[in-house]
This record gives C-alpha cells, sequence and structure tokens, in this order.
C-alpha cells in the first residue's frame, strides 16, 4: 500500500514540473498532438525570423505530419518514427519536451532580439541581424536609434506595442458595424464582404483584423473606395503597402477616442468564382486549414485561397471547372461534412462522408483515363448522353458546361465537328460552337480534340472520298478585344485584302488546262473530302460553254446560294441557306434546276502562287464569276472592318458570318491555320461591340418581378472587360430571341450599365427563366407564381424592411446569417432577444446588443405608414406617400369590418387611385394585418392617429419639387428628406424614368443607381447643390 502511494506522489511530483494538469491513472497515455503542433508551430516561426527557411520548412514539415496524424500521439518514438518529416532530430525534440515540459532553444529564443525585432512590421531578420551587430538589443533602445529604419519600419516601430496587442472581439463588433455602414452606403450591387480569422471562429481576441471584399459581377470598384473612405473618416492611420487586391493597414476602430489603441488590418477583394475559397482559407484555424488541403490531395486535388485544381504526379494542373458559391459547396466536393466556423479547430473536427469519387486522370495524349470504379460507386453513376449534353448545353448556356468533365466537353466537340465538317448537317450553330471551343480551350488549353477542331473529325471512307491535293485550312478568330487588332498590325504592316467570309460550303477547284482535267471537291476536315467532280456543270458552268484553259489551277471558293433566291424559293422548307446547300451538294441524285441554283464563289488562288491582290485580279480576269467582295487598304482598325462587315451583312448578295483579312504577301503554304490572315467576325469599337450569349441569368426581385441579366463571352470595351448586359425584361428576351449562342450588339456610353441595342444574330429559343412564372397585366415582366416561397424573394424583402426603417449594422450579409439560424421572416426576428442574437454565426455579446437595442427601438418607434411600406406587402407601387394618402381619408381602412367591394369604392374616390391599385390594397389587407399580428405589433393598427397626422397638408403645386420622384444613393439625410416630403416631393427607392433626379454624397461614386441615372440621362446632384437649387432662402 506504502509502495503504491509513493509512487503516486512521485507522479505527482513529475507532473507538477511538467506544469501539466493531467488525471493520474492517465498520465502513461497522455495525447500530445495539440502541444507538439505548438511547439513545432513556434520553432518554424523562431527559425523564419532568423532567415534559416530550411529548417523552418523542416519543422513545418514534421508539424504538418502531426496535424495529419489520426489518433492520439502518446509515444513519438512507436508511432512517429519513419514518418515524413519526423527525423531523429524532430523526435529528440518531442522526447525533450515529453521529460521537461518546454524546449531549450525557445527558453532562450524569448530573450534573442532578432525574435523580437522582426515583430516589428517591416524588419526582416537581415534587417534585424544588422541592428543587433550595431548594439540595438531592445525596442527602446531601437527608438532612440530609428534613423536607422526606412519609413514603413519607423511606422511599425511607432505602433509596436499597439498591434501586438490582442484585439478584443467587441472591438472588431464595433468595426464590424462601421464597415457595413459605409459599405451599405459605397458598394454596388451584389458586393458583400466578411471579415475572417480567428474572429469568424468566435476566437474572444484576435492578433489582427482580416477583411475580404467580393463583388458578383467582379468589379472590385467598392475595395478603393472603402479604403478612400476609411482614409477620409481617419479610421485607417497608416498604408504600409496598396495594390489592386490587396492593401495592408494601421486603423484606430475609434478614431474619436484618445488612448485608443492601433490595429493591423488587411483588406483583400477576391473574384467571386474564388470568394468561398479566400473564406474559408483566412478563416482557418490553420490546422482545419491543413488536413482539409491533404483531404483534398487525398482525393486527386490541390487546394488553396483561389480554389481547387487537380495534381497528378505532385504537379499541379488545371482548375476544376465547377462552380462553388459557397464554403459548403467545397465541403460537399471533397466529401467532408460541412463545419461551422467556430467548429473549425484541429483534427478532431474533421468528419468525412462515403463514397467519394476520386477525379479523371489525364492520359499522356490529352484525354481522360477515369478512375477505377467499384460497383458500388457504379451503380451510383448516371451515363448521359452526347445527345442529353448538347441539349443541356443549348438550354443552360455556359453554366451546363460547367458541371461537365473534360471527357464530356470532348466528345461533344467530336460529335460535333463530324456533324458540322463532315456529314454537313450541324447540330450546333456557328456561335454555339465557337461558344464551346473557347471555354474548352480556357479550360483545357491541352486538350487535342479542341486544338484541331475540325481536322479531328471523321471522314466516313466511302469512294468519293479522297485526299486533297492541298491541305485547306481555316483562319483563326480574331478575340474581341479592342487591342487586338492593333497587335497583329504590328508584326504585319499591309497592306490588307479584305474579303467576307461566306457562310456556304468551302469548296477546292483545280485543273490543267484542259477543262475535262477539272476536279472539285468539299474541303471536309481540310485533308481529307469529298469529290463532287460530277457537280461541275451545273454549278460551275450553268448554261455557259465549258472552255479550255491557257495554265493550269487551284482555286478555294465557296458553294453557296443568293439570299434573295432562296428566300424567293426555298426558305418555306429549309431553315437557314447554309443547310440548304450542305443538303444538295450530298445528293446522290443530281436536280439540274435546283444545282443551278447553287453559286461557286473562288476566294483564294492556291496555284499559281501569287500575292493575294494578284489572286483576287486573276479571278477577276480569267474566272468565269465573280470574286468574292474584297477592298484592298492601307490601314485596317476596328472601326473599318466594322463598317465593312456591317455594309457587307446588309448589302452583299450572299450570308457571310465575318470578313477575312490577309496581309498581301506570299507566304510558304501553311500546315495550320495561318498566322498572316485572320477571321474578323463581330464589329467592336470603343463603345459598342458584338457579343455571343453564353448565358441569360434571372434574379428575382423583392417584389417577384424576375430580372434578366445577360452573359455574354467576355469583351474589352472602351477599356474595361464586360461580361453582362442589362437585358432589361423578359419580354425583350422572349421578342428577340436572346438565348444562349444568340449574337447581340452590346453599347457601353459613358459609364452605364452595358446594354443590348440590337440583336444581329437570335439564338434557336430564349433563356427563359426555370420554374413557374406568369406574365404581369402589361405582358412585359415575368413574375414569380410562388414568390412567396422564393428564399431569394424573402432575403430581399427581410433586408429591405430593416433598411427601409434605417436599422443600424443590419446589411445583407448579417440577414443571411440571421436566416440562415431559422430566423426567416421579419417577425421572427423581431421576437428575437439577445439570446437568439448569440446563436447567430458571428455574433458575440456586444453585436448581439446592439443590433437588438436598434431593432427594438426603429420597430418600437415606427409610424404604421413606415411599417407598411417597409413591409412590402402590398407590392410595386405602393409607397409611403401613398399611404399617407390613403390613411389621412380613411385612417380605419385596416381594421373596418365593411366589406371589400365598398372598400374598393371609397379607395377609387381618391384622386389618382385607380380600379385596380384599389383592388390590389383592399387584397393585400388580410396579409398585413397577419403580418402585424405575427410580428406582436398590432397594436399600431389601432392607434392610427398618433401615427399619422389626418389634418390635409397644403402644398404648393407650383414648387418645382412638387410630386417629384428623388432618389437618394450612397447615403442617408433624414433631415434632407423631411424638407423634400414637407414640399410635396417623394423619396423613391429605385431609379427609373419617373425620377427626376438622384442625389449622391460624392459625384465620383459608382452604384448601380448612379449607372442607369446616367443611362437614362438624368440630372445627379449632391446635397449641396440640391439644398442651394430648391432649398436656398
Amino acid at each position: 500500500m506504502n509502495n503504491d502511494k509513493n509512487k503516486t506522489l512521485k507522479k505527482s511530483k513529475k507532473l507538477k514540473k511538467l506544469k501539466l494538469v493531467r488525471n493520474y491513472e492517465t498520465v502513461d497515455k497522455m495525447r500530445y498532438n495539440e502541444d507538439f503542433i505548438k511547439i513545432l508551430g513556434e520553432l518554424t516561426d523562431i527559425m523564419t525570423r532568423q532567415s534559416e527557411p530550411f529548417r523552418a520548412k523542416a519543422y513545418q514539415k514534421a508539424q504538418e505530419t502531426i496535424i495529419a496524424f489520426k489518433g492520439d500521439i502518446t509515444d513519438p518514438e512507436k508511432q512517429l518514427k519513419g514518418k515524413t518529416g519526423i527525423g531523429n532530430t524532430i523526435l529528440s525534440k518531442l522526447e525533450e519536451y515529453i521529460n521537461t515540459g518546454t524546449l531549450g532553444i525557445l527558453e532562450r529564443e524569448k530573450n534573442n532580439p532578432v525574435n523580437l525585432f522582426t515583430k516589428i512590421y517591416g524588419v526582416g531578420p537581415k534587417k534585424a541581424d544588422e541592428l543587433v551587430k550595431a548594439g540595438i538589443t531592445s525596442i527602446s533602445d531601437l527608438r532612440k536609434n530609428n534613423n536607422v529604419l526606412n519609413d514603413i519600419q519607423k511606422v511599425g516601430l511607432k505602433y509596436y506595442d499597439d498591434i501586438n496587442e490582442r484585439i478584443p472581439r467587441s472591438e472588431i463588433d464595433d468595426f464590424f458595424i462601421t464597415l457595413s455602414l459605409i459599405f451599405e452606403e459605397l458598394a454596388p450591387m451584389g458586393a458583400k464582404f466578411d471579415i475572417v480569422g480567428s474572429y469568424r471562429r468566435g476566437l474572444a481576441n484576435s492578433g489582427d483584423i482580416d477583411v475580404i471584399i467580393t463583388n458578383e459581377k467582379n468589379n472590385n470598384s467598392v475595395f478603393n473606395q472603402l479604403l478612400d473612405r476609411l482614409i477620409e473618416n481617419g479610421i485607417i492611420i497608416e498604408v504600409l503597402s496598396r495594390g489592386k487586391v490587396k492593401s495592408l493597414v494601421i486603423a484606430k476602430i475609434y478614431p474619436d477616442k484618445k488612448d485608443t489603441l492601433a490595429r493591423r488590418v488587411d483588406f483583400l477583394y477576391a473574384p467571386p468564382e474564388e470568394y468561398a475559397f479566400a473564406v474559408l482559407y483566412f478563416t482557418g484555424s490553420k490546422i482545419f486549414n491543413t488536413l482539409m488541403r491533404q483531404r483534398a490531395l487525398d482525393l486527386g486535388y490541390t487546394l488553396n485561397e483561389h480554389g481547387l485544381s487537380y495534381m497528378k504526379g505532385g504537379v499541379k494542373g488545371s482548375k476544376v471547372d465547377k462552380e462553388f458559391p459557397d464554403e459548403k459547396s467545397i465541403f460537399d466536393f471533397l466529401g467532408m461534412k460541412y463545419k461551422k466556423p467556430e467548429e473549425r479547430i484541429d483534427g478532431q473536427s474533421i468528419e468525412f462522408k462515403e463514397d467519394i469519387i476520386p477525379p479523371p486522370e489525364k492520359k499522356e495524349d490529352g484525354g481522360l483515363e477515369g478512375p477505377t470504379l467499384h460497383n458500388k460507386t457504379l451503380k451510383k453513376l448516371k451515363i448521359v448522353s452526347v445527345t442529353d449534353n448538347i441539349n443541356k448545353f443549348k438550354k443552360e448556356g455556359i453554366s451546363a458546361l460547367k458541371m461537365m468533365t473534360e471527357s464530356e466537353l470532348t466528345t461533344i466537340i467530336h460529335t460535333a465537328n463530324n456533324a458540322y465538317y463532315c456529314d454537313e448537317e450541324p447540330i450546333l450553330t456557328d456561335n454555339l460552337y465557337d461558344i464551346l471551343i473557347e471555354y474548352m480551350l480556357e479550360k483545357y488549353p491541352k486538350n487535342t480534340v479542341a486544338k484541331e477542331g475540325h481536322t479531328n473529325c471523321d471522314v466516313i471512307v466511302e469512294k468519293n472520298k479522297v485526299k486533297l491535293p492541298y491541305e485547306l485550312w481555316s483562319m483563326d478568330k480574331l478575340k474581341p478585344t479592342t487591342d487586338a487588332v492593333n497587335k497583329w498590325i504590328k508584326k504585319y504592316s499591309g497592306p490588307y485584302v479584305i474579303s467576307c467570309k461566306l457562310d456556304g460550303i468551302s469548296a477546292l477547284y483545280i485543273s490543267g488546262k484542259k477543262s475535262n482535267e477539272a476536279k472539285l471537291y468539299t474541303r471536309g476536315n481540310g485533308i481529307y473530302g469529298q469529290d463532287i467532280t460530277h457537280l461541275i456543270p451545273s454549278i460551275i458552268w450553268k448554261n455557259k460553254s465549258i472552255n479550255d484553259f491557257e495554265i493550269s489551277f487551284a482555286i478555294r471558293g465557296e458553294i453557296i446560294i443568293k439570299k434573295s433566291v432562296f428566300e424567293k424559293k426555298y426558305a418555306d422548307k429549309f431553315a437557314n441557306p447554309r443547310n440548304f446547300v450542305a443538303g444538295i451538294v450530298n445528293k446522290k441524285s443530281i436536280n439540274h434546276d435546283i444545282l443551278s441554283d447553287l453559286d461557286f464563289v473562288p476566294y483564294e488562288v492556291i496555284k499559281p502562287e501569287i500575292k493575294p491582290s494578284e489572286q483576287m485580279g486573276f479571278l477577276l480576269s480569267e474566272w468565269v464569276s465573280p470574286p468574292v467582295n474584297f477592298v484592298i487598304e492601307r490601314k485596317i482598325s476596328n472601326e473599318n472592318l466594322s463598317e465593312l462587315l456591317l455594309e457587307w451583312r446588309e448589302k452583299y448578295d450572299y450570308e457571310i458570318d465575318g470578313v477575312i483579312v490577309v496581309n498581301d504577301e506570299i507566304y510558304p503554304r501553311p500546315e495550320k491555320n495561318p498566322e498572316y490572315a485572320f477571321a474578323f467576325k463581330m464589329v467592336i469599337s470603343d463603345q459598342i461591340a458584338e457579343a455571343k450569349v453564353v448565358d441569360v441569368i434571372w434574379t428575382p426581385s423583392k417584389d417577384g418581378y424576375l430580372k434578366p441579366r445577360v452573359r455574354i463571352e467576355p469583351i474589352v470595351l472602351g477599356g474595361v472587360k464586360i461580361e453582362y448586359a442589362t437585358g432589361f425584361n423578359a419580354k425583350f428576351i422572349k421578342d428577340n430571341n436572346i438565348g444562349i449562342g444568340a449574337l447581340v450588339s452590346i453599347v457601353r456610353s459613358g459609364d452605364v450599365i452595358p446594354h443590348i441595342v440590337s440583336v444581329v444574330e437570335p439564338a434557336e429559343m430564349p433563356k427563359m427563366p426555370d420554374g413557374l412564372f406568369e406574365w404581369n397585366d402589361t405582358g412585359v415582366d415575368a413574375i414569380l407564381i410562388d414568390k412567396d416561397d422564393n428564399s431569394v424573394v424573402r432575403e430581399k424583402n427581410i433586408t429591405s424592411f430593416f433598411k427601409g426603417l434605417q436599422i443600424t449594422g443590419l446589411g445583407s450579409g448579417i440577414i443571411k446569417n440571421i436566416i440562415n439560424a431559422g430566423f426567416d421572416t421579419v417577425p421572427k426576428i423581431i421576437a428575437m432577444n439577445k439570446k437568439d442574437f448569440l446563436k447567430v454565426e458571428g455574433f458575440k455579446e456586444k453585436l448581439a446588443s446592439k443590433i437588438f437595442n436598434g431593432i427594438k427601438e426603429k420597430v418600437d418607434g415606427a409610424s404604421l405608414v413606415e411599417l407598411m411600406a417597409a413591409s412590402n406587402i402590398f407590392g410595386r407601387g405602393f409607397g409611403e406617400r401613398r399611404f399617407q394618402t390613403i390613411l389621412k381619408i380613411y385612417p380605419d381602412i385596416l381594421i373596418s369590418n365593411i366589406s371589400d367591394k365598398e372598400k374598393i369604392n371609397m379607395l377609387i374616390k381618391i384622386d389618382g387611385l385607380a380600379n385596380k391599385t384599389a383592388q390590389n390594397f383592399v387584397e393585400k389587407i388580410p396579409n398585413f394585418i397577419e403580418f402585424m399580428n405575427d410580428a406582436g405589433l398590432e397594436g399600431t393598427l389601432y392607434n392610427v392617429s398618433s401615427n399619422i397626422s389626418t389634418k390635409e397638408t397644403e402644398f404648393n403645386e407650383e414648387n418645382p419639387l412638387w410630386e417629384k420622384k428623388i432618389v437618394m444613393t450612397g447615403f442617408r439625410d433624414k433631415e434632407l428628406m423631411e424638407k423634400i416630403k414637407s414640399v410635396g416631393g417623394e423619396i423613391a427607392a429605385s431609379v427609373s424614368k419617373n425620377t427626376f433626379l438622384v442625389l449622391v454624397k460624392d459625384k465620383d461614386v459608382d452604384t448601380s443607381k448612379v449607372d442607369e441615372a446616367k443611362k437614362l440621362g438624368l440630372p445627379i446632384m449632391t446635397p449641396n447643390e440640391f439644398t442651394n437649387k430648391y432649398f436656398a432662402v
């Protein structure tokens, strides 16, 4: 018994020596994982500060191995020896820690001035070593000799004590609210931000503050505007570095308070496709991130703050072509159970799902080889046919392509090549095919099928299929950027032969001197084609006599039909001229009358070898019919090429799909698409351009109206990259057949939102909204049928309600988190107590109190009119002014027991209130009553007299603001709003043709409302300008 007691006492003393609190009975099975990770992290940091990168890397590698270790580490010698990065040196350090509770090197380095100085912003290991060698060994010494530092280092030293203090969570809560208010003023539509790092993980304090910003349209203007405003407001006091997407600063969260500490704040802009990855990465924790990256590697990917990419043999490949709208989508992709930020602690936080399919492996030829799949997995896979994928692409556009594998995309291209270039029966329009190829080459630039295009199609082995005497290559299409032509002409100085790019069947005519030696071939895949010599008499000579020639020659041309002939004789039976020509050429039986309607229009002389300009002269003088329309120019530009394209499209006898530009020199016959020539297929200038539609995105407004945004292939217009244009409304999309593959003309005048001015080529069908919708009474807008159940509409209405009541700090980001916590209606949020707010992601005591108190104050103080307007229950066309008018005349109309018919008859007596408007109002009364009851605000319904004055307000109808709609954007000024209302003006929420003017705090501000105002040509004024003009005494 005494021996047992002595053993226990010895154990107890050992534990005290180790400064560890353990259960005596389990001391021999202690878990050391977290301790080892911590000390190895400290060693990595020290070696980095001392400019020992290789030693730092060694400690980091060992740390990552321990992070990834599954299970408890109780005996490093047995469990870790031989594992990656764990050698004898590392093992000795771990054993030393077990025996002593610390490491000698850590104790020694605590007092090393090099480690101290490298904690000063801007001071690296080399500079720190210089300071020590100069006899400077403390912060106080350095402050006395700060002339040895550069400007940034001096700033780091100045705020050294402050920025090495931890930041309480409550202070970051306040900063979050400050940022939210500024962001709400400045941010364009679709912009948002998050404060990440340990703050987002719910920790009580943080070392610094990390802010990540994005915009769904990838408009990063708000990044600079936010920084400028924070500098202007005195919050940012020092800018350490500032780039286009990243800025490191020192800030004071409370600039008006004395003796407040300076804090380190980092701002980062992330493109929308990278935002989820950036938020995930910078939220941490480091251990959690390490294990998540390892999970990606185990599955054949690599993960970082920019996205997921394929990984093969240690080499990073192309990005995973899939949209990741949020962090959960990344967890799902990697087969991991989603963890909230506060749950992301260490290895014990990681949980995996089952049945994860690894990525396809790339073969040496650029194709794909699928993973080895077990029967269980195969049962879950759905085989999708190429036809299904093609139809999905036609219907859904580029979003469908993003969900397909490289193998599936390759199959579509191969099928389309065969159909278009070989079978002459296209399954995709030219524009759809271009979208597919360009998307494929952007995502998979090494894909051989995409690069070879039509040369890789199958040619059916028939007796009339032959190898062509000359290889017939196509033309590269110039990318739709305003500087592409200028780049090309720097290499090829002209003059230039410019001709029509005919839209028929490409062919080759060769002949010796004797006419009976002539041959005619279709182009096929450019290497093998079809012998159609039997068509020469009908297509080439028609009713003319067949002549011999003085020389042998080879001519490229297009078999095509005049637009007028097609419209007159064949348009009612065939979809388009090209399909008609292809069908006739491929027919086995010959109909001379129909064939004689086809023409062979020559555009290139292969033999004899002469310059392009001389080729056109040869064709004019020697050939039996005129060559393709052409001009010779000494200079070319986007403007003159666009003018030619527009003119020839309209006036030329044949269908064209662009112009061909060739430098007027003789070049060796190419073995690929020539570099000395290009196809110019779309109009482009500084303010107007043509672009292909790749998607139409429908987003519901808070009223359930579905608004279209047209996504186009990226073009550069006026020096700005354009990817989206406004689609106006559903009628515009439907009537103009705007869908996948449509070619549209985009205009960008000044800085307004780009919009479609015309449709050059309609799509096969318009891309209308998915799901159920109905048309409004005017037939202009599509409205969701189930709008009350739509999550986007619900979120917008909730955000609009609290924004309408001007509740501080309740922006769209916070609202989204509140909804995710289960409080998904306005009444539920109004009923929340402080404890409820603490259940919301990102909320701690101070933020919860501020939001709770803000809601209570504003809701309790809101008038009935304000609540009616903010609720949006009555829908479009109803605002505070209209409710004010109704309740002044009929203050009890909401709670009156009279019939709906009587209420309608009462309302239509009000000047300006039509019967339909009265009906809409009365129909929504029960919904509003229910809303008020659910929100616990029913008392306001019976207290109209204290909420609204029933006395008529006298307005001067001669006042220039009488009944004028005025929009404020980027700021709120309650006093000015009351002034406007006092003279009969109205504060409107959105910009339209009925808006009188738009007020902005700063004329340099860039918001969607300002863009719309510029487009409509509306006056834009600052508050001072407006007050001086309309309220000057």
